[in-house]
Formats: structure tokens, C-alpha cells, sequence
């Protein structure tokens, strides 16, 4: 195994060790690292590091540093790492407890409880006297919904015998929707008028609202009133900041 000190390459007195490969293949993200990390890929990055040595060197042989292009970036760059450590050591220090998150949980239930849902079939046809008769007919016994949906359904789902699985509301156009969430379980709605045509409904299976186990968005609510702190921290810092520094 190569020690992480071995030299792989020099360019202009620099040396490009096995240390630095390794640490600029952790900069990427993990799809590339492993791609990086193959010896094809490590050869491809070492020429790429190369090059971009090369460039460099070249770019002070030049006086690169004297051409205003260059000092233009680098006074920005300059400026970019100044706001980013500032904001940096501004942010540090906040922090968002459990006993925080967790108040946040109980005081907000409805912010996190995931709405009703329903698991229905349906049957689309063109008109509303076809869907009256089918409705009849499965009433009746004569055929079930699954079947009718099979032999007369212009929807795709006529596939899986009309079912559209489950879904919350909303996610449907408004008259199947207002329709489907205030069906009788297992009946066959009276037909429904949409932009597609007529819908006869069955849901067959109802789940009501429901909040999701604290640790299950513990995460998500820290994230959350840590960048609410945040956010605070910098308007706060700004307001003073305009009144000591800003001259209109």
C-alpha cells in the first residue's frame, strides 16, 4: 500500500502527493468519489490536478497578478470568504434543544398530521345514462365494480378493474374530489360530472388524519427553528448594522 505521502507528480517545484488526491476526492459527492476513487479515475483526476498546476504556473510566470481581471476576482473572492466567516461566526453558538422541538410538536398537532386519505375504484364513461346503468347493474348484483370498470371504463385503470389506489385530497379534480371524501364506504357513488366525462365512485377503504410519531419529524422541526433562529439573528444583526454603517 502507497504511503499518503508518496509524490505522484511535481510541477514547478510543487508537489502533488498521494495525501492531496485523496482529500480532493472527498470533496465530491458520493456518486463521483466512487467513481474517483478507481484507479482509472484517480489516473483522470491526477491530470486534471496537473493541468490546473500547469495553468498555474504559467499564470505567474506572466504576471498574472498585475492584470485587472485577476485582482477584479480576487477582491471579490476576498469579499466572499469575509461574508462567509462572518456569518459563520455570527451563526455559531445557536442551537435548538429537544425540550424546544419538542414543545413545537405539541403545540402545533395539525402542522404535522398527515390528512385523511382514501382508497377507491372508479369507472369513467361518456355519459350520464351509461353510468346510471352500470350502476344499476352492479347493484343489482349482476356484475361486480371490478368487472364493469374491465368491460367499460375509458380510463386506464379499467386495467387494475377501476382502482386508483389510495390518495389524499386534493389530489384529484375538484368534483371527483368533493365527491369521492364523502362516499359511504363500499357504495357506488351516484355519477359524478367532470371534465372527463361521468365517474361512477366506490371507496373501499377510508384512513383517518393522523400526526406523525415525534421521531419521525424530530429532524425536520430542528432544522426548522434553527434557520427561524438564524433568520432572526440576521435580521436583528442587520437592522443595527444599517443604522451604524448605512448613510442614505
Amino acid at each position: 500500500m502507497e504511503e499518503k505521502n508518496t509524490v505522484l507528480a511535481t510541477v514547478n517545484g510543487l508537489e502533488i502527493t498521494e495525501a492531496l488526491l485523496e482529500a480532493t476526492i472527498e470533496k465530491f459527492p458520493e456518486d463521483k468519489k466512487a467513481y474517483f476513487s478507481s484507479e482509472f479515475g484517480k489516473k483522470q483526476l491526477l491530470d486534471q490536478i496537473i493541468n490546473v498546476e500547469l495553468i498555474n504556473a504559467y499564470g505567474r510566470e506572466i504576471g498574472i497578478e498585475s492584470d485587472e481581471f485577476y485582482r477584479t476576482q480576487m477582491e471579490q473572492a476576498e469579499k466572499d470568504i469575509r461574508f462567509n466567516a462572518t456569518m459563520n461566526q455570527i451563526m455559531s453558538g445557536l442551537s435548538v434543544d429537544d425540550e424546544e422541538v419538542k414543545a413545537h410538536y405539541d403545540s402545533n398537532p395539525s402542522a404535522f398530521s398527515k390528512g385523511e386519505t382514501i382508497a377507491a375504484r372508479h369507472i369513467l364513461v361518456d355519459s350520464k345514462e351509461k353510468a346510471e346503468t352500470i350502476k344499476g347493474q352492479i347493484e343489482a348484483g349482476a356484475v361486480t365494480f371490478e368487472a364493469a370498470a374491465k368491460e367499460h371504463s375509458s380510463c386506464p385503470s379499467k386495467e387494475s378493474g377501476g382502482d386508483l389506489g389510495r390518495f389524499g385530497q386534493g389530489s384529484m379534480v375538484p368534483e371527483f374530489d368533493q365527491a369521492a371524501f364523502s362516499a359511504p364506504l363500499n357504495e357506488v357513488s351516484e355519477p359524478v360530472k367532470t371534465m372527463f366525462g361521468y365517474h361512477l365512485i366506490q371507496v373501499y377503504d377510508r384512513a383517518e388524519a393522523e400526526a406523525p410519531a415525534f421521531e419521525a419529524v424530530r429532524e425536520s422541526i430542528a432544522g426548522n427553528l434553527l434557520k427561524d433562529k438564524q433568520m432572526e439573528r440576521y435580521t436583528t444583526l442587520v437592522q443595527e448594522l444599517r443604522e451604524k454603517y448605512y448613510n442614505k
